[in-house]
């Protein structure tokens, strides 16, 4: 049997590793990501260098979706000492986390989303699974992550894909209002760092609305999924739904007053929900089956979701540190004609 070896760096790979940019990193030849393609990532590496990120905390990955250029988009991701979740699953699986959102997403954009021209919108981007899937089939994305080690590595894998004319990114925390709020990163699994009011948090931010970013346009699909704070994220963002200007919404609920507060307001003003994950069914034993159709009402949507817990509980299957998030699918309907 023949050993294959990785072809000898480049010029410009060697002058980096003399400038210790690149140091002991083993980004290359992971994940079936090529030595020859490194010049596309020279540039996000120097930016991620410059962050106050250890190289050595950082892998590089290739997804397994073609993209509309034709070619494999890139992605930057830690290792297991800085967060073990979803860089992991996202290294593993070619660039995927939440399988099932991407799914729901293709299934639109191909029936009319790339049709429509309409631009996406991920609040909680984390490392960019869903951005840089939405843009990879072409849709313009507008990203939204608060913690600045995962917004510089999602920035570096937006510039090493060339997708910087489709994405904007925003290093920004959504509330209901401008205020202090701080976050204190976990580390292990980023992404269920959580933002809170107030300043004891290790960053301190100010928060923004999202009504206070104008969109001319409908929002096709938007993404939340803000570790507690999707009831203050949609308040913030009242005038355009009110107006009817996102078509398509997926967001993460943990049950309890904030769930319901949720809900209520997106019946209020048109949606219908369904599941699309309960996040038991991947950590917890016994998984409740769960219901495939849209619920007509908030009230059979609450009915409904207090039952599954319940018999979750009973089962014992209910995962206390988190494993009983929803992930909700939610539309409007509406005519194509009327947003055109």
């Amino acid at each position: 049997m023949s050993t294959s070896h990785p072809p000898r760096p480049t010029r410009e790979l060697g002058l980096w590793v003399k400038m210790g940019l690149l140091q002991s990193i083993y980004i290359v030849n992971l994940f079936n990501f090529a030595l020859s393609d490194l010049n596309e990532t020279i540039m996000p590496l120097k930016h991620i260098a410059t962050s106050g990120i250890h190289l050595n905390h950082v892998t590089v990955g290739k997804s397994n979706l073609i993209d509309h250029f034709g070619k494999n988009y890139v992605f930057f991701a830690f290792n297991s000492s800085v967060d073990s979740l979803i860089s992991r699953e996202m290294l593993l699986n070619g660039g995927y986390w939440e399988e099932e959102l991407h799914e729901i997403f293709l299934d639109l954009w191909d029936t009319e989303g790339q049709a429509l021209h309409l631009p996406v919108v991920d609040i909680g981007s984390n490392l960019g699974s869903f951005t840089l899937f939405a843009a990879a089939l072409g849709s313009t994305v507008y990203s939204f992550e608060m913690q600045p080690m995962l917004f510089q590595l999602l920035n570096a894998s937006v510039f090493a894909s060339n997708y910087q004319r489709q994405v904007s990114l925003f290093n920004i925390g959504l509330w209901n209002r401008k205020e202090n709020a701080s976050f204190s990163p976990v580390f292990g699994n980023l992404g269920s760092t959580a933002l809170k009011e107030g300043s004891d948090g290790k960053y301190i931010i100010q928060t923004s609305r999202f009504d206070e970013i104008v969109f001319e346009k409908y929002v096709y699909f938007m993404k939340i999924d803000v570790e507690g704070a999707e009831y203050e994220v949609l308040q913030g963002m009242d005038v355009l739904l009110s107006s009817k200007k996102i078509l398509n919404l997926a967001i993460e609920l943990k049950p309890g007053i904030k769930q319901e507060k949720c809900l209520r307001l997106l019946y209020s003003v048109g949606y219908k929900c369904k599941i699309y994950r309960k996040h038991c069914d991947r950590h917890c034993r016994g998984a409740i089956s769960l219901p495939t159709c849209f619920f007509r009402s908030f009230r059979s949507a609450m009915v409904a979701l207090t039952s599954i817990v319940k018999k979750q509980q009973r089962s014992g299957s209910l995962d206390m540190q988190g494993g009983d998030y929803f992930d909700l699918y939610c539309k409007l309907n509406y005519s194509r004609a009327n947003i055109i």
